[in-house]
């Protein structure tokens, strides 16, 4: 054991003595960071002229979160549902305020979704097949 530590300080030594060291994964890009906050909802938006529903107040959940959402800091960002009738069902935010948020309708309406439905927002974009 004392000889193991002898030649990872010698090692170590002769590193320090030739310069930089390299480390690494050679040419591998390292993971983006992918922001998530989590969100309850609070109340039902209004419905539109056709009865289909695509906005609704939240609060934020998780560690640490604070109090409200930042305006348009969701802004094309993935919300996932996490529970309920909508249940991992995929919208993508159109615009939010501090407690507001809208999805556009490319995903369809949110009819379904109840008060106290959780959901994940993760600045992820959808993808879609090609038209």
């Amino acid at each position: 054991m004392e000889i193991t530590k002898k030649l990872a300080a010698a090692a170590f030594a002769a590193l320090i003595a030739a310069g930089t060291a390299q480390a690494g994964h050679g040419d591998a890009e390292g993971v983006p960071v992918v922001r998530r906050l989590g969100g309850q909802v609070t109340e039902l938006g209004k419905p539109d002229g056709k009865g289909d529903l695509y906005q609704f107040k939240a609060k934020q959940v998780g560690a640490g979160a604070p109090v409200r959402y930042q305006p348009d800091e969701l802004k094309g960002w993935r919300l996932t549902f996490l529970g309920g009738k909508r249940f991992t069902n995929v919208f993508q935010v159109l615009s939010n305020t501090d407690y507001e948020i809208t999805v556009t309708p490319l995903d369809g309406p949110l009819n379904g979704v109840a008060v106290y439905d959780s959901f994940l927002a993760e600045e992820l974009v959808i993808l879609r097949d090609a038209e």
